[in-house]
Formats: C-alpha cells, sequence, structure tokens
C-alpha cells in the first residue's frame, strides 16, 4: 500500500460554504465544513496560510467568500475553476479587493472537456496598490 508523508495529513470532511452549512436542514451537510469551522477545527485561527489549493468540481464559485473571513491570513490561493458562471466577474473582483494578484493562468485541457483552468493568486502588501488593507490580520 502506498504510504502517505508524515508532512501531510487528510481529514474526513469536505468543504462546504458557511452559508449553505448556516441554513441547511440539520444532518444533511454533515459530511462537511466550512473554511471557518474546519481552521477551528485545526486550530489554525490567526496563523498565516501561505498556500491555499483549491480543486473542489466546481465548489470554488460558492466558498470563495470564506478564504478572506475565516481569520488567516491566505498568502498565495491556487484554484482550480470548473465552468464559468454567470456570477464570476464577483469571483474576480473580490480576489482583486482583497489584494491578490494573478501570477499564473493555465487552462486545464486534458480534463473537463477543457471547461476549467487553473489560476495562481499572490497577495501584496497594500502599500503595493496605494491603498488600505481591508484585512484585520497585520501584513
Amino acid at each position: 500500500s502506498d504510504t502517505m508523508p508524515k508532512e501531510m495529513n487528510f481529514h474526513p470532511w469536505g468543504l462546504e460554504s458557511s452559508d449553505i452549512l448556516k441554513n441547511a436542514p440539520r444532518g444533511e451537510y454533515a459530511k462537511y465544513k466550512s473554511l471557518q469551522q474546519t481552521i477551528r477545527a485545526l486550530g489554525h485561527e490567526n496563523r498565516i496560510i501561505d498556500i491555499l489549493k483549491v480543486d473542489c468540481k466546481a465548489c470554488e464559485w460558492g466558498i470563495y467568500q470564506d478564504w478572506f473571513t475565516s481569520n488567516v491570513d491566505i498568502r498565495q490561493i491556487l484554484v482550480k475553476v470548473h465552468q464559468v458562471p454567470s456570477n464570476a466577474n464577483n469571483f474576480f473582483r473580490r480576489i482583486d479587493e482583497e489584494g491578490y494578484v494573478t501570477f499564473h493562468k493555465e487552462p486545464d485541457i486534458q480534463y473537463e472537456g477543457g471547461n476549467c483552468v487553473e489560476y495562481a493568486f499572490l497577495k501584496l502588501a497594500p502599500e503595493f496598490f496605494g491603498r488600505e488593507s481591508k484585512g484585520t490580520l497585520s501584513w
């Protein structure tokens, strides 16, 4: 059998939007946690996350708001976007408002019928943009 490196941990839950979990009937999403719940469960509050990698078969469109309200400082976001919903502009606008820039973009033409794109976003210091940071954590 394959052995997992000791530095790698898997947890027995999926990721879902905090809004969906807040309004879901009890038990319907028992195997899911929001990013905030995950961070709390793992004791990662007020920490820096160097890289957040998200590839969740289109859940990114529902969970991205949680990336910015989870009481952590995420330095890089690597996300594979699936399909493109009508509200995709809101996703990219929020990324920009939070001080991230795109440093890599690559179409994934091998899977999902070519309807996916890998993005890599890097958080820059607010001074780079000449604006104040909206975040609660210090740079």
